[in-house]
């Protein structure tokens, strides 16, 4: 019951669901696009190589939230490894059209570096823990 009344558990699993669903949509959508306006037939190793990555990190982080949801011990470094992923794998995107959507970035990348964010200041926050209960031995 501790568990599952924690407010940053619940906000981990939210937003690694929330951001797998988005890159998710984000790799439909550029699948779509792609066969609708022939990119496929014109770029076929650049449609399918950003098709095939947006998959893998959506999935990656369907995998990430999973491990959060059965409480794995790892699952907080699958974490951090899918929000940087996201974060490269949108910059990489957002940067390679002409001109650059700052916007599409800032906005797409919010989310990842919000858990980021969190995630250091739980673990900093658990050293300090640590810390404290060896001072008191």
């Amino acid at each position: 019951m501790k568990r599952t009344a924690n407010i940053g558990y619940w906000f981990l699993v939210t937003s690694l669901f929330v951001e797998s669903m988005w890159l998710g949509h984000l790799t439909s959508v550029e699948y779509v696009l792609g066969r609708m306006f022939g990119f496929e037939r014109a770029y076929p190793l650049s449609h399918w190589f950003r098709v095939g990555s947006g998959l893998f990190v959506c999935l990656l982080g369907f995998f990430a939230t999973s491990t959060v949801l059965l409480d794995r011990p790892w699952s907080k470094q699958l974490a951090a490894v899918f929000c940087s992923v996201a974060i490269v794998f949108i910059l990489a995107r957002a940067f390679s059209t002409q001109p650059p959507d700052w916007w599409f970035a800032s906005a797409s990348c919010f989310l990842p570096v919000v858990v980021l964010g969190h995630l250091a200041l739980s673990w900093f926050g658990s050293r300090l823990d640590a810390h404290k209960v060896g001072q008191l031995s």
